[in-house]
């Protein structure tokens, strides 16, 4: 396998990692241990401030992976 096709198949398994499959997944397995445990997605990294805030002022025990 040339180096151009190992990286971009490096670059392809990279970009995988952040697929909507991948999500789904991660969600269904935490669903599957605690069925009574509200879900929040969050679509960008610089929204979470702002939802731990308004979140916290509800639910103080919220959890954030």
């Amino acid at each position: 396998m040339s180096d151009a096709t190992s990286g971009g198949q490096l670059e392809r398994l990279r970009r995988a990692r952040e697929s909507r499959v991948v999500l789904q997944t991660r969600i269904l397995s935490l669903r599957s241990g605690d069925k009574t445990t509200p879900i929040i997605v969050i679509e960008g990294s610089t929204d979470v401030p702002v939802y731990r805030c308004w979140i916290k002022s509800v639910r103080d025990d919220f959890n954030y992976l």
